[in-house]
């Protein structure tokens, strides 16, 4: 059985993790979360994930190649949608080479993230939660973050893992001068229902170096790696105008019919970067189910 099948049947979205505010079939399994029943599942299917290949995705091999991003305003990354419920979903990105997909973040998710084409360095930032707000009088979200040890990955790697509590930030880019791909499990999906705060959104930010948090008493490549603390904002206002162009043009492009003549099964829609910002527009059964998911503007 191909192994994405197999992921999809192997019944381990099942249990939340201990002390979580919510994990796959939350509802379902609230008050009965088993932590030796989770880490067996949780294990199992990362080992799935572990052993994908390229040959178990039903996709075009030419999107994995430079070719693929030669075309006059193609973006730099393109996204497979395979399977998506209220539970998790399954998807592919590539990435052209070089290109970094800007550092996002997993709302109360888990994830793992499964290079099956090229090579990926995936960046993660890791929330440190008690600690007060950088900046009390901006209106911009402002998060400390450890920033994690960079994983250069490759089809022969294991998967990168994300959980809500390590490494729930991340950054990823295609490295060795060639496309870079890569298969991804969230669960929950974006879009699904956050308990008191209602839908997950993708955030996107930037990264700021704050001052005075390397300590002279370590190497400095270890702190920097372990220790560094980094202030994450969202776009700024400024980025605005920028945005709403380029959802313009995104949405323009749609209406005119240019996508119309693309199999949904191998739909790979282009993204769509402005001012560091990152969409991505993908359609369900027709192409009058888009939506985008990314900075509210």
């Amino acid at each position: 059985m191909a192994i994405p099948r197999r992921i999809f049947g192997s019944g381990h979205f099942k249990n939340k993790e201990p002390g979580s505010e919510e994990g796959p079939n939350y509802q379902e399994n609230r008050g009965q979360c088993n932590s030796v029943q989770f880490a067996s599942n949780f294990a199992s299917l990362q080992k799935l994930v572990d052993d994908l290949k390229v040959t178990d995705i039903n996709v075009n091999p030419e999107i994995f190649s430079r070719r693929a991003f030669e075309v006059h305003e193609k973006a730099p990354c393109s996204f497979v949608n395979i399977y998506e419920c209220p539970i998790f979903s399954m998807s592919v990105f590539i990435l052209a080479e070089n290109y970094t997909m800007p550092l996002h973040d997993h709302p109360q998710m888990y994830g793992f993230l499964k290079c099956i084409s090229g090579s990926v360095r995936v960046q993660s930032f890791t929330s440190i939660k008690d600690e007060p707000p950088i900046d009390n009088s901006s209106t911009l979200r402002t998060i400390s973050v450890h920033v994690n040890q960079p994983k250069l990955l490759d089809s022969s790697s294991p998967a990168s893992v994300l959980t809500p509590r390590e490494g729930n930030f991340h950054e990823i880019t295609a490295i060795s001068g060639m496309p870079g791909a890569f298969f991804d499990i969230l669960s929950p999906p974006y879009d699904s229902r956050l308990p008191i705060f209602g839908k997950r959104k993708c955030s996107f930010y930037r990264k700021t170096q704050i001052s005075g948090t390397l300590s002279a008493a370590r190497p400095k490549l270890n702190v920097f790696l372990k220790y560094a603390k980094v202030e994450l904002t969202p776009p700024t206002p400024g980025d605005i105008p920028a945005i709403r162009q380029g959802i313009s043009r995104l949405i323009s492009g749609a209406r005119s019919g240019a996508w119309r003549n693309v199999s949904v099964r191998e739909a790979w829609l282009n993204t769509l970067v402005t001012a560091e910002v990152f969409f991505w527009f993908y359609v369900g059964e027709c192409i009058g189910k888009r939506h985008l998911v990314g900075y509210k503007v």
